[in-house]
């Protein structure tokens, strides 16, 4: 790459031309960001005659740039290596997002692992991958000879950079969701209550451990409804048609329902179960997905029972003149024995 000569903009050099044109078609052809990163660091980079290149991923949570992906010649880090956002030029690189050309390297900034013979006064290249002011990744890149990279590198890579920063926010964006679905779902897993979350259509998305405990069956379920379920399980047609009915009910109007259900599990014992679905609505008020949730509630509902009829026991056999049947008045007071203590 020739120096321009001040007022006048140089040509784009043929290497340059192929460096880009292998971007276009990385971004447009690479599945996975693996793929697109090693199409970045060997085709689009490694088209400039380089010496070394190295494109580091910065992830926020942990406030670390791992090393993704690099070319070049031996003695640097190896894919999978850390540094600390803020340390060393590619982490100030990361925390600033201010991209560092440095026509001789400190000694500060030899990799550790290079030999003494590659501790030479080189120069350094580093860029940030920003998209809407969020430095999503670092390209580093050094040579062995002082004051090789000049204007026209920072402003290749600045381009390269910009160009590749929306497909990798896509991919970060994946990765995020992929990372919260995770943990959400490790969350639920643990609940002891049944939890399964389908679609507004009635499909299920997920179920937990507590509401299906054969791991086979929740991974089949996905993508079931509750039909689908009934069928393979066994279910009453009216514990069935109930769900659906109230899964309509919650989708059309937005509003959680409560209900009770009562069937055989497949042991033969007969249980009741407390129900719920809740739906999750948007900023517009429009249903996105089913939360449904329950707890077996057959000694619960047991206890109840008994207990209003005792209340209905003593309200019969409370007499007119207010004693009951048991003897006691209606001030608490029994009419014979000693008194409460």
């Amino acid at each position: 790459m020739a120096t321009p000569r001040e007022g006048i903009e140089p040509p784009i050099t043929p290497q340059e031309l192929s460096a880009f044109a292998k971007l276009a078609r990385g971004l447009a052809v690479a599945g996975t960001q693996e793929e697109l990163l090693g199409v970045l660091a060997h085709e689009v980079l490694g088209s400039l005659a380089l010496e070394r290149v190295a494109i580091h991923l910065v992830d926020g949570h942990r406030q670390v740039c791992r090393l993704a992906v690099a070319f070049g010649r031996a003695g640097g880090p190896v894919p999978g290596t850390e540094v600390p956002v803020g340390e060393g030029r590619v982490g100030r690189v990361a925390a600033t997002g201010v991209a560092q050309l440095l026509a001789e390297q400190p000694p500060d900034e030899w990799p550790a692992s290079a030999p003494v013979a590659a501790h030479a006064p080189g120069s350094a290249l580093a860029v940030p991958i920003l998209y809407d002011d969020q430095v999503l990744g670092v390209i580093d890149s050094t040579h062995h000879a002082p004051g090789f990279f000049n204007a026209r590198h920072l402003e290749v890579f600045t381009a390269i950079a910009r160009f590749a920063a929306p497909r990798l926010n896509v991919e970060r964006l994946l990765a995020e969701m992929t990372r919260l679905k995770e943990f959400y779902e490790q969350v639920l897993d643990v609940l002891p209550a049944q939890i399964g979350v389908l679609s507004p259509s009635g499909v299920f998305e997920y179920v937990n451990p507590a509401a299906i405990a054969d791991p086979e069956v929740r991974r089949w379920i996905v993508g079931k409804t509750n039909a689908d379920y009934g069928a393979r399980r066994g279910l009453p047609t009216e514990v069935v048609a109930q769900r659906v009915a109230l899964q309509q009910q919650a989708t059309r109007t937005g509003r959680p329902v409560e209900f009770d259900e009562t069937f055989r599990t497949r042991d033969g014992e007969l249980r009741r179960y407390y129900r719920y679905i809740a739906p999750i609505v948007d900023a517009q008020g429009t249903v996105q997905h089913l939360v449904s949730g329950g707890y077996d509630v057959t000694e619960l509902r047991a206890l109840q029972e008994r207990a209003a009829a005792t209340d209905r026991a003593a309200a019969e056999g409370r007499t007119a003149d207010g004693h009951t049947a048991e003897g006691r008045t209606a001030e608490g007071r029994t009419t014979e024995g000693p008194p409460p203590a």
